[in-house]
């Protein structure tokens, strides 16, 4: 920002968008930011949910391709539908233990794809709040845990002596 309150380019001037001057640079920015955003989140190889925090039911309102292709659902079945039946498939006590912080938390759950194929994973949920601080959203993306559980069970097998 320039001393006038104006956003500035890089030498203090308008910013620049394809040779012109913007005429409402903010707005151009927050766009560009917002653009940003949703590419990365896009973009993101691991799977990645947003949930309606005001609604009860916390319903799914964005996913990103990883999540679509991780847990085999296509984007009309995980839009709108909540995350307890589509991921967690009516485990009521999973739920409440991925949105009983007030803060970020990591929850490890155990549950199935829709193809029947077991899955290990780690929820990381994140909150978001508006500028009041009154929680909207919940941000979730999902670690696959599967190896890693994988390996401990081996190690249990051989400090028990027993084999596969």
């Amino acid at each position: 920002m320039s001393g006038g309150g104006t956003a500035a380019g890089p030498a203090g001037g308008p910013i620049q968008h394809k040779g012109k001057a913007e005429i409402a640079p903010a707005l151009f920015r927050v766009l560009a930011e917002g653009t940003l955003y949703r590419t990365a989140f896009n973009q993101a190889d691991v799977p990645i949910a947003l949930l309606d925090a005001m609604s009860d039911a916390r319903p799914i309102v964005q996913v990103n391709r990883a999540f679509l292709d991780y847990f085999g659902v296509s984007e009309s079945d995980a839009l709108g539908n909540p995350l307890l039946q589509l991921v967690l498939h009516g485990d009521k006590d999973a739920e409440r233990s991925l949105f009983a912080a007030s803060g970020p938390t990591r929850v490890r759950l155990r549950t199935t794809r829709r193809d029947g194929a077991s899955l290990h994973l780690e929820a990381r949920v994140n909150p978001l709040r508006d500028a009041a601080g009154s929680r909207t959203h919940w941000l979730i993306s999902f670690v696959d845990r599967g190896e890693a559980e994988q390996l401990r069970a081996e190690i249990a097998r051989l400090k028990d002596g027993t084999s596969t």
